[in-house]
């Protein structure tokens, strides 16, 4: 799944920035206990978290990765979709 983050990322330059949390680190357990408090229940392991909400728990696609992304950022700036 990160992959898929990371080759998708560069499309967006600095209207995106990507947090990986990484469990097998100190740092990166206390942040995914932090997002499992906030949902109030396990996230699965991968997963992509955007603006605190769990928004994919499976590995999307590129292209579908990149048109959510597009589509929250373009809502985000008050722009209509697809602009």
């Amino acid at each position: 799944m990160a992959r898929v983050v990371e080759g998708v990322a560069p499309e967006f330059k600095d209207r995106l920035r990507v947090i990986k949390v990484v469990t097998r680190t100190m740092e990166g357990a206390r942040r995914y206990q932090a997002l499992v408090k906030s949902h109030g229940k396990l996230l699965p392991v991968p997963s992509i978290v955007i603006n605190g909400l769990l928004v994919f728990d499976t590995t999307p696609g590129a292209q579908v990765l990149a048109r959510h992304l597009s589509a929250m950022l373009d809502h985000s700036a008050g722009l209509p979709a697809g602009s």
